[in-house]
């Protein structure tokens, strides 16, 4: 079966020694020309990890890269949890751009956050404890 759906993977993670990553794989954009680069492979765009955080963004490339969208969530760690820097990054994003897009953190404490204004974002969460959990998530409104 040929299918023509791209998507973004992205992947926020913390170890048991406070160590942070982050990844992000791509599907593309349809019709664009081969070997654009798109925001995936921007560091502080579609991908940033640092001592305090990790995070990654899917979504319209260009507004992604236009914002620094993993880049200032992950700044704004300094005074926020990870989930309520990730909500005001994404609504940014839309003041700024007008774009859509999602994005996972998670920081040196292991506190998860995640946030998109696009139609649809599915979330999946580990933890050794835990286990897999696999879920919808909700859509952020556009007001500020």
């Amino acid at each position: 079966m040929i299918m023509d759906q791209h998507g973004t993977v992205g992947a926020a993670a913390v170890d048991t020694h406070g160590n942070l990553a982050a990844a992000t794989s791509t599907g593309g954009v349809a019709r664009k020309l081969p070997g654009r680069i798109g925001d995936s492979a921007i560091l502080g765009a579609g991908i940033y990890a640092d001592r305090r955080g990790a995070a990654s963004a899917t979504g319209e490339g260009e507004a992604i890269m236009k914002a620094a969208l993993c880049r200032a969530t992950i700044d704004d760690l300094r005074r926020r949890a990870p989930a309520e820097a990730a909500a005001i990054a994404i609504r940014r994003l839309h003041a700024q751009t007008g774009g859509e897009a999602g994005i996972v953190t998670v920081d040196a404490l292991g506190r998860f956050g995640f946030a998109h204004n696009a139609a649809a974002m599915e979330i999946a969460t580990f933890h050794p404890a835990d286990g897999i959990h696999h879920r919808l998530a909700p859509t952020l409104d556009h007001d500020v």
